[in-house]
């Protein structure tokens, strides 16, 4: 018989909701995100957000969230036209120096009629050869562009969940941030 009182251990519960949250499916996922996203405000910036498309951006981000709370971070830059920038991630990242870089970057996506993730990611690599930059060195300016964090999903997914029209928004405010 067991004589001391039972250990309430956190760490371990935000383990197993972490893991609940892997292994449930992504529809599932978003339908309990939903209200969290509402009170959040976020679901206003969106005009239709289809279970669809929620349900492609619970894939990108469960890896990361613990709870559904934390969740809602990780997937408000996804929400909205215009991104708002960590200041310490634009400061390092968004540079005049990137300025051109992103410019030649933008102007080869918006050649593209429609997104496809194979073809701008063969643009994005193909300016980086040409460059002879290194991938990191392009990548990150853009992801702080995308989503105004230096931490995200894989970049052409970021693209991909964004759409054509707001990651060429976002580039071209990136490109305005990094000239300041």
């Amino acid at each position: 018989m067991q004589t001391s009182a039972a250990v309430f251990n956190p760490e371990k519960l935000l383990w197993v909701n972490a893991e609940y949250i892997k292994m449930s499916p992504p529809a599932q996922v978003a339908q309990a995100l939903l209200p969290l996203l509402k009170a959040a405000g976020l679901t206003d910036d969106v005009p239709v957000i289809s279970d669809s498309w929620l349900a492609q951006l619970v894939v990108l981000v469960k890896e990361r969230a613990k709870t559904l709370v934390e969740m809602v971070d990780w997937v408000r830059p996804y929400f909205g036209q215009a991104v708002t920038f960590d200041e310490e991630a634009a400061k390092k990242f968004l540079t005049p120096a990137v300025v051109p870089i992103l410019g030649k970057l933008l102007a080869r996506f918006e050649t593209f009629p429609v997104f496809s993730k194979q073809t701008w990611e063969e643009a994005f690599k193909q300016l980086v050869e040409e460059e002879g930059m290194k991938m990191g060195q392009l990548a990150q300016p853009v992801r702080v562009a995308l989503t105004g964090r230096t931490a995200s999903p894989g970049l052409f997914d970021v693209m991909e969940i964004l759409g054509r029209d707001r990651t060429l928004f976002r580039l071209r405010q990136g490109i305005e941030r990094a000239s300041v």
